[in-house]
């Protein structure tokens, strides 16, 4: 599924109740794939005072991850905007992929 396409959007507000919290995380698997994930953020604090324990994102086949960003979103285009902001920076990472998750072209 392309980034950005209607499906991908109504995808998107499916899974996600807007406005809401969100953490981006870059994800290095033992594999040595890269992905930008994104998780809710449920506390009530404000974005200035979100704890790293409740923004990081890991799976259990990780081997390393790093939180890129935490933003408070009111629209699936928000988020869209957020995601390309960030494929823009951290692009080269994602480049040496076979593939990508939700946020990215699947190859």
């Amino acid at each position: 599924m392309e980034i950005g396409t209607e499906e991908w959007i109504k995808k998107l507000e499916e899974n996600y109740a807007f406005p809401c919290k969100i953490a981006f995380n870059l994800i290095k698997e033992h594999d040595d794939s890269v992905s930008i994930v994104s998780t809710v953020i449920k506390s009530k604090s404000k974005i200035e005072n979100v704890k790293y324990s409740q923004a990081r994102a890991a799976t259990w086949t990780s081997q390393g991850s790093a939180v890129l960003s935490v933003k408070e979103l009111s629209t699936a285009l928000e988020y869209l905007k957020e995601v390309e902001r960030l494929r823009s920076v951290w692009g080269f990472a994602l480049r040496s992929n076979k593939g990508e998750n939700h946020n990215g072209k699947n190859k």
